[in-house]
């Protein structure tokens, strides 16, 4: 399926109540690359704090659910990590995993830190010369 913000949407409210404390609904995104799934991107204030939370998934790829959910909650978890202001070792560090394992443990949804896309098809809005492109600069 080729992703929608209302797709991303769904999944994020699909899976908010798994998270200990709130996690407010920030904007949500498309974006245009195959170097990646997804991004959380954030402001940090002086204080902090992480303004203008943005959730974004790549529409390179032609998405099946289980794959779309698991990439959504990933960048989910970078959002609950940047909210709370959890501090970590690492961008993918023992915090991150922890909350990965809550996750199967609670909702039974296994999150990895990569995904392997070399079996994923190029999304229909993707120009075979745009998808050659940014698989040869990756």
């Amino acid at each position: 399926m080729n992703v929608t913000e209302e797709d991303i949407s769904r999944i994020f409210d699909k899976y908010r109540y798994c998270f200990e404390k709130n996690l407010p609904e920030p904007l949500f995104g498309i974006i245009h690359t195959c170097r990646y799934f997804g991004e959380c991107t954030w402001h940090k204030w002086k204080n902090g704090e992480a303004k203008g939370v943005k959730i974004s998934i790549s529409d390179f790829y032609d998405w099946e659910e289980d794959k779309l959910e698991i990439v959504v909650v990933h960048e989910m978890i970078h959002y609950y990590i940047a909210l709370y202001k959890i501090k970590d070792n690492d961008i993918h560090g023992e915090k991150f995993v922890e909350l990965c394992n809550m996750f199967k443990e609670k909702c039974g949804l296994d999150i990895t830190l990569t995904m392997d896309g070399t079996d994923f098809h190029r999304g229909e809005n993707t120009s075979k010369l745009s998808w050659y492109l940014s698989w040869l600069f990756r």
